[in-house]
């Protein structure tokens, strides 16, 4: 007679009574339901980690693309304003 109490379960493929934690059933080695979900949501699992990860690298190369175009207008603002200066520091000294 079976124990309620007891964690075995029968296997899908060749009913076998197995304990509910086994990986695979000891008599015909198919991989238990319990243990291919588990794989299933791992999988699921680290995927969206993969996603959120991607998501996070490419935010962080846009926000590092936007600080260079800034960097990059402002060195051209600079360099007006310089040339700017010089012309008025040349036009002051000319004769």
């Amino acid at each position: 007679m079976r124990n309620p109490n007891a964690a075995l379960i029968p296997c899908h493929i060749c009913n076998a009574e197995i304990s509910r934690k086994a990986p695979k059933c000891p008599s015909c080695g198919t991989v238990t339901r319990y243990q291919a979900a588990a794989q299933r949501w791992s999988a699921v699992f680290i995927l969206v980690l993969l996603g959120f990860a991607l998501f996070a690298w490419y935010g962080l190369e846009q926000r590092k693309q936007a600080a260079r175009n800034d960097a990059n207008r402002a060195l051209q603002r600079l360099n007006s304003a310089a040339k700017s200066a010089e012309n008025a520091l040349d036009a002051f000294n000319s004769p």
